[in-house]
């Protein structure tokens, strides 16, 4: 509330009582003298502005004081770049990679054939089960090993 009349008195009273914090804090005669003035009821914004402004170190103070204030003032945003218009080969080929994208998710979709065993899993015979070897085509059981495929017939009994 103080600090509000205040700069509604004084158009410099930013700057001032920017400056105040140096001049002020190291000096405890202008810190009392804002202590009495805060008792007796008085305005101690007012009183500070008065002896900042009329202290011999004031005009040493005041640049930094502005310096401070421009540090502190919000930065203004860069106004937006105009964006560039879209090179129509770029944009052609943007659209067939989604398009491609699209299939690709449309395919990871669909559901898995017998066909989609994998080599390795085949070979070795660790993770086939029966149900595995009776959906199978001859063709996809005749390209199984020799050897593995008999230890599978083996294995479960056929």
């Amino acid at each position: 509330m103080c600090d509000k009349e205040a700069a509604a008195m004084y158009e410099d009273y930013s700057e001032v009582i920017e400056a105040s914090k140096e001049i002020v804090g190291d000096n405890p005669a202008y810190q009392r003298k804002i202590i009495e003035a805060l008792h007796r009821g008085d305005n101690p914004a007012i009183v500070a502005y008065h002896l900042t402004k009329g202290d011999a170190g004031f005009e040493k103070a005041l640049p930094l004081a502005r310096a401070n204030i421009e540090a502190l003032k919000p930065k203004t945003k860069e106004p937006p770049k105009e964006e560039k218009k879209a090179d129509p080969e770029a944009e052609r080929k943007l659209a067939e990679a989604r398009e491609a994208e699209k299939k690709i998710e449309e395919n990871s979709k669909k559901a898995k054939t017998s066909g989609n065993f994998s080599g390795g899993d085949r070979e070795e015979g660790a993770s086939m089960t029966v149900d595995d070897l009776m959906n199978m085509s001859d063709r996809d059981f005749a390209r199984i090993p020799k050897a593995k495929r008999e230890a599978l017939l083996k294995k479960y009994g056929v």
